[in-house]
């Protein structure tokens, strides 16, 4: 009966990337903190692999897609087919679903760049009229979950998980210092923002950190590959969750990651050092000479994540504008990884409603 079904907010975000449902996370925990919606019931629509992304929901209504989230990617040139072909087929499945236990009291329907939400003041907030505004929205957002004391964390039972199959597979090697690496290597989105174009020497870097016995765990959807032959590097090519994803940074004494390209921003806001190998997009394109909406503001990642005190964050990109890394191996070899309590280290589960969309 209607009178004992609970009222919710239900948001949908019709993308289909971490960093975009990263952004949708900023979105959710900006309503949360609101006037309008604080006291609300905020329902959110995910897929599995990116339930980690959203912690501020009240509940989460996880679902399947045929395609693994970013493998998805290598099968289009325009992520707006998804978009097309897909969201309001989902829309209408998920509220069908909802309905037979909830009021749906408004439904809000999230794109990073437009925004259908009842309240005009919100929806204010949220306009942009350039692509670069609406990226000092989110990085504003970023900025701000940050100074607030915010990070994204794993599922414990997750990491225990991963660090049972990484033992088994004897991915980390013991008493040395393990770090993660991630690369891009698309084969239809934007590939000029691949690994191997933005950091072109990185195969010398490879060889520099194996022959100093530091070990190296490359990680993509799917990864760049180098042909190095050492018990210290390995190649991940596997569809990892976000909550098995930042399971196996915790296992690691860093990461080391292109901040060029979007997969850049739910990695800076997970609890491990960080070593960007480029310089950062926001600084370079929300820097001095573009539009900006604070002319104060850096813009800068590593500066917000470096305020905090609670992780270490060393911006590699000078060093690696020549072929001698002596230097980074050092750094990589003497900064110790934080120490985490059990209740810093993993997120609070949501309810977690679990929704497989029809074939159509």
């Amino acid at each position: 009966m209607e009178e004992n079904k609970k009222s919710i907010v239900f948001l949908y975000c019709p993308l289909f990337e971490f960093h975009s449902y990263t952004k949708f996370g900023f979105f959710v925990h900006y309503l949360k903190q609101s006037s309008e919606y604080k006291d609300k019931t905020l329902l959110a629509a995910v897929p599995e692999e990116a339930v980690g992304c959203v912690p501020s929901a009240d509940i989460l209504l996880a679902f399947c897609h045929p395609h693994k989230l970013e493998h998805y990617l290598n099968l289009i040139d325009d992520q707006n087919d998804f978009v097309r072909e897909d969201c309001f087929s989902f829309l209408h499945q998920a509220k069908e679903k909802l309905e037979k236990d909830f009021i749906i009291e408004e439904e809000i329907i999230f794109n990073e760049f437009s925004i259908k939400i009842n309240s005009s003041e919100i929806q204010k907030v949220f306009k942009s009229t350039q692509l670069l505004c609406s990226y000092e929205i989110y990085f504003t957002l970023m900025r701000d979950y940050l100074r607030q004391g915010y990070w994204l964390k794993p599922f414990q039972e997750d990491y225990l998980s991963i660090k049972k199959e990484m033992e088994e597979r004897k991915i980390f090697v013991p008493n040395k210092k393990n770090y993660i690496l991630i690369t891009r290597n698309f084969i239809k989105k934007q590939p000029g923002s691949n690994t191997q174009n933005v950091v072109p020497n990185l195969n010398h870097f490879l060889e520099a950190t194996v022959k100093n016995e530091i070990n190296i765990v490359n990680i993509g959807f799917p990864p760049s590959h180098y042909d190095i032959t050492s018990e210290y590097y390995k190649e991940l090519d596997e569809s990892f969750s976000q909550s098995e994803l930042m399971s196996m940074f915790y296992l690691s004494d860093g990461v080391l990651i292109s901040a060029l390209a979007g997969g850049f921003i739910p990695i800076s806001i997970t609890l491990n050092n960080l070593y960007p190998l480029t310089e950062e997009w926001s600084v370079k394109y929300l820097g001095d000479g573009g539009p900006r909406v604070d002319k104060k503001e850096k813009w800068s990642v590593e500066a917000w994540r470096n305020e905090t005190g609670k992780a270490k964050t060393v911006n590699l990109f000078e060093f690696f504008k020549g072929n001698s890394f002596k230097a980074v191996i050092s750094l990589l070899q003497n900064i110790n990884k934080p120490t985490l309590s059990t209740e810093e280290k993993f997120a609070k589960k949501q309810d977690i409603l679990y929704f497989k969309q029809k074939e159509n």
